[in-house]
């Protein structure tokens, strides 16, 4: 039965990619063979002032020549390259070893006997059949040789013969046996230690280089290029809907995807182009070239392969995806700085969508710098119980009674200017902070209700912003209820505001738990009406109690008639389905004029009152009148 290609994937053929990659550094395999080289000349050392210190010297020359000669292996002096050196350094010890066993007693020999069985152990695990075999005929000739040195040598005790051609040949055969095996251990070692240095700088899955090769070689190459006068660019892809397949039909087959991308990216590897994967779903590109717009064609080149349909175990695949162009500035520009400029702008391309190819703009890095710097201070008022609310009044219109508060949010950075709020919540939905964030917030809403109550002031409704994720989040409407029960405060008291974008969307999972929270008396408010895409037989579906106008709407009135009369049609025509109307945003006398006579319930703005800590907020109630 023929095998799918998810069940052949397996650690991708090296060679194709093998000439783009950096060679292996042998530098430390050398000072290892040097180390090597200079012990044993020491443990030569002490066993020679060990023979000079006994009785009766044997061949003190020979072990103080080898110590010489290990001596010069480990030092810079023999100028070896580290295979020559391994080379060397292997059949020194084996002549070295052989010349003991013909020097001493049989001790040597019987310690020989039983290192062969463990080499023939360690050549099982490690070389090919056809290497273990002529390693096991080897150490079998050599271990023949030294059963008839043995012989040899119980024939001069015992008949006091002197050697004999024989035996010389003997001591060949040990020699030359050794002297194989060693060698044969040798360059597997070397060969497995270079393949786990490609192997290294692989991506298992595409075949690409993967991020460590990127590191290695975008410095080099585009020095290269900068020395020889040519243009180069980093080019940043990110694959779009690469989550969408893994999540919807298993990761065994977004693997396979990515396996037959990976073929066909690298085919497109060569001299001047090097492609690697650098994360799950971002592949890099760098390309010297010298005719303009060279960059921009690889970039639709690339985008092309992506595209490309492929159809695995029956199931027709489409990918799709979005390129950033970051060319080169030259000096003193360095290779990281070029890389992250090109995936600063991969997060903006992306965020475009619609396959955009897009070029870095040093607008982009402060808008990076400037999200981190909110997201990171958004962090540490989560972590540290530092999210600060600030509350606007609601007043009646137009009566100016006091109907409600708005709680928002007030954030401050490092250098303590104030982060727009609205930037704060759209960063902490892109981050996933905005259910930890919505969570703080509902706790501290209904901790400062519980604050105004202890201090004698009449209830007052509060509104709290919410986002469409955090809502639609399964727990959300029974995290409000707890709330409420754990604070005793009825679901009158909490208005819940939502974008109309969010409301219009048709999130099933929104309307059940705004269904459930207004069971309770829990007030919903549908926020900046006006300002998305409104469906008008959505929102007469929706069962919102409040309808806020976005600020958007308000702010030529007093100046455009034409203005005026939209908003009072619009008005007239919300107010039909939805019993209150909110106009927000009202920071001028002349708009507070001009809506005179429109029939909104309520306004909020700068006009009326600006939001307030706390602790201000029964300053502006007293001797205010509450609806």
């Amino acid at each position: 039965m023929p095998q799918s290609p998810i069940d052949r994937l397996a650690f991708p053929d090296v060679e194709r990619v093998k000439p783009y990659l950096p060679p292996p550094d042998v530098s430390a395999l050398g000072r290892l063979l040097r180390l090597i080289s200079r012990f044993i000349a020491g443990l030569l050392v002490v066993f020679l002032l060990s023979r000079l210190l006994a009785p009766d010297p044997h061949h003190p020359g020979i072990f103080a020549a080898w110590a010489v000669i290990f001596l010069v292996l480990g030092s810079e002096m023999a100028g070896f390259g580290h295979q020559r050196l391994a080379v060397a350094l292997s059949a020194c010890l084996v002549a070295l070893v052989s010349l003991l066993i013909l020097l001493s007693g049989e001790g040597i020999r019987d310690s020989a006997m039983l290192a062969y069985p463990g080499i023939i152990i360690l050549a099982s695990l490690t070389v090919s059949s056809m290497q273990f075999v002529a390693i096991v005929v080897l150490i079998g000739l050599s271990a023949i040789g030294l059963g008839l040195l043995e012989l040899h040598q119980l024939r001069q005790t015992v008949f006091d013969d002197p050697p004999s051609r024989r035996y010389l040949l003997d001591v060949l055969l040990i020699l030359a046996g050794t002297a194989v095996v060693v060698r044969l251990l040798s360059l597997h070692l070397l060969e497995h230690l270079q393949r786990a240095h490609w192997q290294a700088l692989v991506d298992s899955l595409t075949g690409l280089p993967n991020r460590r090769a990127l590191d290695a070689q975008s410095a080099d190459f585009i020095a290269a290029a900068r020395k020889d006068g040519r243009e180069s660019a980093v080019l940043a892809l990110h694959i779009d809907r690469l989550d969408h397949l893994n999540h919807n039909f298993g990761h065994p087959l977004g693997d396979a995807a990515l396996s037959s991308l990976g073929q066909r990216l690298a085919e497109l590897l060569g001299p001047d182009t090097f492609i690697a994967r650098q994360a799950g779903d971002t592949i890099v590109a760098l390309h010297r070239f010298d005719t303009p717009g060279e960059a921009e064609a690889l970039a639709h080149r690339l985008l092309g392969v992506i595209r490309d349909e492929q159809e695995i175990d029956g199931i027709v695949i489409r990918l799709d995806g979005s390129c950033a162009i970051r060319h080169d500035p030259g000096p003193p520009a360095a290779a990281p700085a070029i890389l992250a400029d090109a995936l600063v702008a991969l997060d903006v391309a992306s965020s475009r969508g619609n396959a955009a190819v897009i070029e870095y703009e040093e607008s982009f890095g402060a808008r990076v710098r400037i999200d981190y710097l909110i997201e990171s201070t958004l962090r540490t008022a989560i972590d540290h119980g530092q999210v600060t609310l600030h509350y606007q009044p609601i007043l009646a219109h137009p009566g100016g009674e006091v109907l409600a508060c708005e709680a928002l949010l007030r954030l401050r950075g490092p250098d303590g200017e104030p982060i727009p709020a609205q930037e704060a919540i759209e960063l902490a939905e892109v981050s996933g902070l905005i259910h930890r964030l919505g969570d703080v917030i509902l706790e501290s809403v209904l901790a400062d209700l519980v604050r105004l109550r202890n201090a004698g002031l009449p209830a007052l409704p509060v509104a709290m912003n919410c986002s469409g994720l955090q809502v639609a989040q399964p727990g959300f409407a029974e995290r409000v209820l707890a709330g409420l029960r754990a604070n005793d405060l009825p679901g009158s008291l909490l208005i819940l505001e939502i974008t109309e974008t969010a409301a219009i969307a048709g999130n099933d999972p929104l309307a059940v738990t705004l269904q459930a929270v207004a069971a309770a008396g829990v007030r919903v408010a549908l926020d900046d009406f006006g300002a998305g895409h409104s469906s008008l037989h959505r929102l007469k579906e929706l069962h919102a109690h409040i309808i806020k106008f976005d600020r958007s709407l308000i702010a030529d009135i007093g100046r455009s008639a034409d203005s005026l009369r939209f908003l009072e049609r619009a008005i007239e025509l919300v107010g039909i389905s939805h019993p209150l109307i909110l106009l927000e945003g009202v920071d001028s006398p002349d708009q507070v004029a001009a809506l005179a006579g429109l029939p909104a319930h309520a306004v909020q703005g700068y006009w009326y009152a600006r939001p307030m800590p706390l602790a201000e907020l029964p300053i502006f109630l007293n001797g205010r009148a509450l609806a």
